[in-house]
């Protein structure tokens, strides 16, 4: 199986990315702070593209069946005819943001500049956001970005007992063998083969 370039992109463990979370969480005493911890915290649990998140508006957000979602333009299509599952957590975290802007701007993440013209967030700027979250945590090379945390879902969500099947829906994979990647890689992080190895090598019997 041929590794697509974008799998160079390197996931982060559980526990780094709860201390990337919580580093959000501190700086988070502005509104650009906050806003940066909802998009962290978003990436994280539902694995959105930077694109799906530029992409998208206040009134994205809904609730069905009881449980908060955001209704997202996945890649290639044209229309917001999918959506993600917020948990409790998150969509406070986004309530809080939206609360602390108070404004009537369409755009669910804005740029907040200085001169009050706010705009649409870029996936530039959220890319550079992310990426200086991640540096602040030890994270500074090419294998860690915004992608990376796309990468994280996945393999949180496999570790943590999600199906393959389950973890390519949430994904919005078109082919299940895409998805299949993160599962050789969640096998490939469980396993012990190489200190078996160099444990027959270096340490007597």
């Amino acid at each position: 199986m041929k590794i697509q370039p974008t799998f160079k992109r390197q996931a982060l463990s559980i526990e780094d990315s709860k201390r990337l979370l919580q580093k959000a969480k501190q700086r988070a005493k502005d509104v650009l702070g906050k806003r940066n911890y909802a998009i962290v915290a978003l990436l994280l649990t539902t694995g959105l593209r930077s694109i799906e998140i530029e992409r998208a508006d206040v009134f994205d957000l809904d609730i069905i069946d009881g449980d908060h979602v955001l209704f997202i333009m996945g890649k290639g299509r044209d229309s917001k005819d999918a959506f993600v599952k917020l948990s409790n957590e998150v969509y406070e975290i986004i309530q809080d943001y939206l609360i602390a802007r108070n404004d009537e701007n369409e755009a669910l993440f804005l740029t907040h500049n200085s001169k009050n013209q706010s705009r649409r967030l870029s996936t530039k700027v959220i890319r550079s956001a992310v990426k200086e979250l991640l540096i602040s945590i030890g994270y500074d090379s090419k294998a860690h970005s915004v992608h990376s945390l796309r990468h994280t879902f996945a393999t949180t969500a496999l570790i943590e007992g999600a199906s393959l099947l389950e973890t390519k829906e949430a994904l919005r994979h078109s082919d299940v063998s895409t998805t299949q990647i993160y599962a050789h890689l969640v096998e490939k992080l469980k396993s012990n083969t190489y200190q078996k190895v160099s444990d027959a090598l270096f340490k007597s019997k």
